[in-house]
């Protein structure tokens, strides 16, 4: 099958068999979209939300008899839908009961099961970041098209249904758990709870649904709106009749996370039981959650005889239980793009292409990953994936956000580190406890710096919070990154829903409280260390400042008959001495004595357990990997990295090679790539992953070798288009029959275009010339970000990101980032129409496509290829040559190439990959 074409503004004319455009159900997305806000054009009132994937759900919903990822599905039985039930509707046969909907954008997907036949008729909208499906159904028709009846519910104000709409909210149940509930539970719950002597004014405030309901004054909190709530005006203080605690004022920060909790949508646990008392446990015991598949031993798998390449024996083995074919393999442009941007986030070259083209070896493409994994640009794709991960940002942010002038030797240490393949387990042990090593150089020294990058209340009063929470932001994101898990769910209590007891938690607190990042916290903002390195530049500067000091000496006692040029040479020696050496530094850690730590009751630090809770890991893995003992002279950092690195660990390969995975696919083989809990998802392929997990630590933890073992598998060379019965009985790709189209990050976006255009500097590592290198605050400076730098160097302040990082979806350098939410907002199509940085870019492949004296055709055809990767349809030659003429007409002459390579690099195949 050949390579689906498109017109000039990206609009695809196939269908989901690759032919040409059929009914609403066949039509791809991007095409139905504009297509049925055209049909919306004249609608006079707002809807609810923008348009999403028509065809995946009407796959899923319509699907009649289709099996989907767990089975087939008998008439009138529950359809399956995201890995839940959707409850069939009652409808007469044959009667479409779904042809009056509208998708919108915002709709948690596991939220789906809730909907019953009752409810199908409402409207469950719920804004988020995002985009995923909601269903309504219709109550009052608008218009009519081709693909049914277009309908409009207004937002029902209901407290229920907006209770509803955001319970399944992981992140947000996450933020809930976390700086919610233990507020209220300390602050409120003596006089609000069901513990409470005596309730006062009706008001339950232990429970989500106490909230919700409110008391003798009404509903506590309106879900989005916090201005109407009546929880944040008693928390603000701005009302005398109305101030909560009554006696003392929460801080500003937790009156923060209550307004910010409220703006979400109130999101909470869905399952009431989980409300319980903080510190008591309601999620399963260590010993049943031990049965959990992500804390069972990884197996030594048999590899299906269904194909050559292990990974496709597995994939192919579930397709065929379904009766299903996979897609046919991409044509060659399309390959070579799609994996020239998945290993170094830049497309081919011309050059690249035409080789690729001609070489018709049956070993050419893996020749192609060979090389793509051999170049510099590799370390800066995946190292920016990993730095997602580990929240790396050049400031503090929060409310002292200084600046971090040595984080970017972190930056610098993964870029080379994923460039030299180092095997992933001593890339663990460095990073956690790289300082301890017998004889620490500069690397392993650089590679702590990323426990110390979290954002840090710096001028928190109370220097014991101020700890604990440093020590809960680093077992959030080391938990999170390493483990797949959300073990800083269990500070203030239990986990409601793994098997982490509070105990756990303090036991891997107590680590980290032995450990310290911070050398003085009397001054506001508390003072960062920074390591000096053991380099043998920093002897040179040693030296030299020896020497100016003593030469400062020397000068103040030549100058002892003048009093005045005697105190100009002391005050400036003074200066010298109290800065330093210059020498060359980073953002590290150092052993603190050693402590154990006491649980601390709802996560306060004023109210302990008796007994303290000895320092070491969570008891769930121990029957699957023995745990270390922790040297009680040390902090337990040593012990904690080989722990994690422990070949019989369940989670550490398993969590890898999923992000592997979903680095190549756009999602995991578990879609929750940061979650392998009991709320996680599970693995669409088990034995694959347990595979691949086991063949990753039998190849030396190589992360480049796992990289090609996936990559020359047939399943990541699929064509992203499939037939009407995959695409039917499989909507969400599940099975992975297909590849799947993925839209670019921000980086690629930005770096692609300066590539195009030739103006990219390709420099590997380094400080950006300019930016901010001493302590000051810092909010961000435009210039910097017109260094033609990939977009890995340049600063990153987290309370002023460059414009482009979050229209493209990347906002919060504050937290741990699994992937990257792709949303399509109206932002970024403006951003791509009138940005500066695009325009002249524009200009410059204009420019260069003038210079050729093959005349207009055969420059679009060269810019086709510069831009796509692949030659232009004759059909696409002549719409470039009809705008062009278009444009001359209207006196545009000088500027209508320019417009062309503009409008293309503001399409969807520019910032799409098939």
């Amino acid at each position: 099958m050949g390579r689906p074409r498109r017109r000039l503004f990206g609009r695809r004319r196939h269908g989901t068999d690759g032919g040409e455009r059929g009914g609403a159900a066949e039509s791809d997305p991007f095409l139905v979209i504009p297509e049925l806000r055209a049909a919306l054009g004249a609608v006079d009132r707002p809807l609810a939300g923008g348009l999403i994937d028509l065809r995946a759900a009407r796959g899923a919903l319509l699907g009649g008899n289709g099996e989907y990822a767990g089975g087939a599905a008998a008439p009138g039985a529950d359809r399956r839908f995201g890995g839940h039930l959707l409850p069939a509707p009652r409808t007469a046969p044959g009667r479409d009961p779904f042809r009056h909907l509208l998708i919108v954008t915002g709709f948690p997907r596991n939220l789906l099961p809730m909907i019953t036949d009752e409810k199908i008729d409402r409207l469950f909208y719920h804004h988020s970041t995002s985009p995923r499906l909601a269903l309504f159904k219709h109550r009052e028709r608008v218009t009519t098209s081709k693909f049914g009846d277009l309908t409009f519910v207004p937002m029902l104000p209901s407290l229920i249904l907006m209770s509803l709409a955001v319970q399944g909210d992981a992140a947000g149940v996450e933020f809930y758990e976390k700086k919610v509930r233990p507020v209220l539970a300390d602050a409120c719950g003596a006089c609000h709870s069901a513990s409470a002597k005596r309730l006062k004014g009706g008001l339950l405030l232990d429970t989500p649904e106490g909230l919700l309901k409110g008391g003798d004054t009404g509903p506590a909190v309106v879900p989005g709106k916090p201005d109407e709530s009546l929880l944040i005006k008693a928390v603000r203080w701005q009302d005398p009749e109305l101030q909560m605690p009554p006696k003392k004022r929460l801080p500003e920060a937790a009156v923060a996370d209550l307004v910010r909790w409220v703006t979400m949508g109130a999101p909470r646990p869905a399952d009431p039981a989980a409300a319980a008392p903080p510190g008591r446990l309601t999620g399963p015991t260590p010993e049943a959650g031990a049965k959990h598949w992500a804390f069972r031993p990884i197996r030594d798998v048999a590899v299906p005889p269904k194909a050559p390449h292990p990974v496709d024996a597995f994939l192919l083995a579930s397709l065929e239980a379904r009766g299903l074919s996979p897609a046919p393999e991409a044509d060659r442009p399309t390959l070579l793009r799609r994996v020239t941007f998945d290993l170094t986030g830049l497309p081919p070259t011309p050059e690249e292409l035409q080789a690729f083209l001609e070489d018709k070896a049956p070993d050419a493409f893996e020749r192609v990953v060979d090389r793509l994994l051999a170049s510099p640009r590799y370390g800066e794709r995946w190292g920016r994936h990993w730095l997602d991960l580990v929240r790396y940002a050049d400031s503090n942010g929060v409310d002292e956000d200084v600046n971090h002038p040595h984080a970017w030797r972190y930056r610098d240490y993964v870029i080379a580190s994923f460039n030299q393949d180092k095997p992933y387990d001593r890339f663990i042990t460095e990073q956690v406890a790289g300082d301890l090593a017998a004889v620490p150089d500069a690397e392993s020294i650089i590679a702590t710096g990323w426990l110390a990058l979290g954002p840090k209340m710096l001028a928190e009063p109370d220097l014991e919070k101020m700890k604990m929470d440093i020590a809960d932001e680093q077992i959030d994101v080391l938990s999170k990154t390493f483990l797949g898990l959300t073990v800083s769910c269990a500070r203030c209590h239990d986990h409601k829903f793994d098997p982490i007891r509070a105990a756990d938690y303090y036991a891997l607190a107590g680590i980290f409280r032995s450990t310290s990042l911070i050398t003085d916290y009397k001054p506001r903002p508390a003072i960062l260390f920074e390591a000096v390195l053991p380099i043998p530049a920093n002897e040179d500067i040693r030296a030299e400042f020896g020497r100016k000091v003593a030469g400062l000496k020397q000068e103040i006692a030549a100058a002892a008959a003048d009093p005045k040029k005697t105190k100009e040479l002391q005050e400036q020696l003074k200066k010298v001495e109290a800065d330093g050496a210059p020498t060359h530094r980073a953002m590290s850690l150092m052993e603190a004595a050693p402590r154990d730590l006491a649980v601390h009751i709802r996560g306060s630090h004023l109210a302990l357990a008796k007994e303290v809770t000895p320092r070491g890991f969570p008891k769930v893995f121990e029957a699957a990997v023995a745990p270390p003992a922790v040297d009680p002279k040390r902090s337990g950092r040593a012990e904690l990295a080989a722990w994690l690195v422990d070949p019989a660990h369940p989670l550490t390969a398993r969590v890898m090679v999923n992000r592997i995975w979903q680095g190549h696919f756009g999602e995991g083989i578990v879609r929750t790539a940061s979650n392998f809990g009991l709320k996680g998802e599970a693995p669409s392929h088990p034995e694959l992953l347990d595979w691949l997990s086991k063949e990753f630590i039998r190849q030396g933890w190589s992360v480049k070798r796992m990289h090609r073992l996936i990559l020359t598998s047939a399943a990541y060379r699929r064509s992203s288009a499939a037939d009407a019965t995959l695409a039917a009985k499989d909507p969400e790709n599940r099975l992975l029959g297909r590849q799947n189209r993925r839209r670019l990050e921000a980086e690629p976006i930005r770096d692609a275009l300066l590539f195009i255009s030739g103006a990219l500097d390709l420099t590997l590592g380094g400080h950006v010339k300019g930016a901010p290198q001493g302590k000051s605050y810092y909010r961000g400076d435009e210039e910097h970000y017109q260094v033609p730098r990939r977009t890995v160097y340049l600063p990153m302040p987290r309370q002023k990101p460059y414009e482009l990082l979050p229209i493209f979806d990347y906002s919060d350098m504050a937290v741990h980032l699994d992937k990257r939410p792709a949303t399509i907002v109206a932002q970024q199509a403006l951003f791509m129409l009138n940005n500066a940085l695009v325009r002249r870019q524009a200009k410059a492949v204009a420019e260069s496509l003038r210079r050729g004296d093959e005349g207009d055709d055969g420059r679009a055809r060269r810019a086709w290829i510069r831009l796509f990767s692949r030659p232009p349809a004759e059909e696409e030659v002549r719409a470039v040559l009809y705008h062009l003429e278009r444009f001359r007409k209207q006196g545009l002459a000088d500027s209508a190439w320019t417009n062309v390579v503009h409008a293309l690099m503001a399409s969807n195949e520019f910032l799409f990959v098939d």
